[in-house]
């Protein structure tokens, strides 16, 4: 932890940054809500407050800014919601590293290093400094520059007993900011962070988790946070129950206005009995997957599996590409057993030995017959397969599909038979013609 981070440490730790009172337990005694940032009285628009509509449709303009590319947008607020144990906390401190330092972590792609700060109020000093440094064993900084990066750009807060929630309610009822909210305020406007992370909302919350009234005004103080300074917001949150095993929009516990109100959202789930399956892995609880359930900047449906590795580091992992593999192994090897028959492109999908080979292939890696191109293509291309062109008789060609090192039947010799055909379409036509011709000379005469 670099000098900046503990002066904010020990001012939190002596509760110098608005200070609670013991005989005021809601912290509300002598604070006026009504000065934060989302409770002020609007001011009426003046005319150089809209925007610029002739600039917009005639200048091209700025590219969407990445923190992350096609994952956590610029000055953007988000949430990443999963089931206890999924990995939330561990994939945040992976990507606040790829983050801080730039580096490339698979599939987190930062455009270049950013300072985040890190609110973690759920889990204890030691247990985050166990999973950073199982981090840095696992997947070793790439160069000593990246240490200093780090040193410099990653601002964690273990915050666990000591952060309140940001927001409550007033003696009415409603939602105001804190004394807490205000110290969030305050805490990013001094440590200048491009990326917050803050986990989770439960703990930093305070209001109806039901309530859509109150969920919007949670999310507006935060968005207020992250566009006077900025900064992107990754809010890492929960999944109801009934939505433990969906990555969807409303999969976030509480009210869904904590999703309709952010800019994107990821879910984290563990994986199921049918990916499992699908994938033939043997410990699926040692599997979870990523999914941008919400995008407004790019393409929505990107799926990412993770494996659990040492304190729960997430390696990601390349399911879809290993169970292909597998079943190329299996095609190469049911093609194989054919010879010295090779079987034709149209056989493998529709007819013939084709059906059998696709029953199996769908029984133990669920291939569909759309995948079959594909997966031939993982035969040639690690040239255990081609595909030949043989004749097929009436000037026709086939398509055979043959695997590297085995022996096939030669191709009949159909040339005889093309001759054939040639010289009966030959004599037929002279027959035509002729009866054409007597048929004109008889109308003549």
């Amino acid at each position: 932890m670099n000098l900046e981070a503990e002066m904010l440490t020990e001012a939190v730790k002596e509760q110098s940054l608005y200070a609670v009172d013991d005989s005021d337990p809601q912290g509300q005694e002598g604070l006026d809500l009504k000065q934060t940032e989302t409770n002020q009285k609007p001011t009426p628009i003046q005319l150089n407050d809209f925007a610029p509509v002739k600039q917009w449709v005639t200048e091209k303009p700025p590219e969407k800014e990445w923190v992350i590319h096609n994952i956590i947008p610029a000055g953007d607020v988000g949430i990443m919601a999963g089931q206890g144990g999924t990995g939330k906390s561990n994939l945040s401190l992976l990507m606040a590293r790829c983050v801080a330092t730039g580096e490339w972590i698979e599939p987190f792609r930062p455009i270049k290093p950013r300072k985040v700060l890190l609110i973690n109020v759920e889990d204890g000093e030691d247990d985050l400094w166990r999973r950073i440094y199982a981090q840095t064993q696992i997947k070793p900084l790439s160069a000593d520059q990246a240490y200093e990066q780090l040193e410099e750009n990653l601002m964690i807060y273990p915050g666990r007993g000591l952060v309140e929630p940001f927001m409550g309610q007033s003696p009415g009822g409603d939602p105001e900011v804190s004394e807490w909210g205000l110290w969030f305020k305050e805490t990013v406007e001094q440590v200048k962070p491009e990326l917050i992370i803050t986990d989770t909302l439960s703990r930093l919350y305070g209001l109806d988790e039901n309530s859509n009234a109150h969920a919007a005004r949670w999310i507006g103080f935060i968005e207020s946070v992250s566009r006077n300074n900025k900064a992107a917001v990754l809010i890492i949150h929960h999944v109801g129950k009934a939505y433990a095993s969906q990555a969807n929009q409303i999969a976030a516990r509480g009210a869904s206005a904590f999703v309709d109100n952010v800019r994107f959202s990821i879910n984290l789930t563990h994986m199921q009995e049918q990916e499992a399956a699908k994938f033939k892995v043997d410990n699926p609880h040692l599997y979870f997957s990523m999914e941008l359930s919400k995008v407004n900047y790019t393409a929505k449906g990107n799926k990412f599996f993770f494996r659990k590795g040492d304190q729960g580091f997430p390696e990601l992992v390349d399911l879809e590409k290993g169970r292909m593999e597998s079943a190329a192994d299996m095609l190469e090897e049911l093609l194989s057993v054919l010879a010295p028959k090779a079987l034709t492109w149209r056989e493998l999908k529709d007819r013939g030995d084709g059906k059998e080979i696709r029953k199996q292939l769908k029984e133990s890696y669920r291939i569909t017959k759309p995948q079959l191109s594909p997966l031939w293509d993982v035969l040639v291309d690690s040239k255990r397969a081609e595909l030949v062109k043989t004749p097929a008789g009436k000037g026709q060609l086939r398509n055979e599909l043959r695997i590297v090192g085995v022996n096939y039947d030669p191709p009949e010799d159909t040339r005889k038979e093309d001759d054939k055909i040639m010289q009966n379409k030959t004599t037929k036509k002279q027959e035509d013609k002729g009866r054409g011709k007597s048929k004109d000379e008889k109308t003549v005469g």
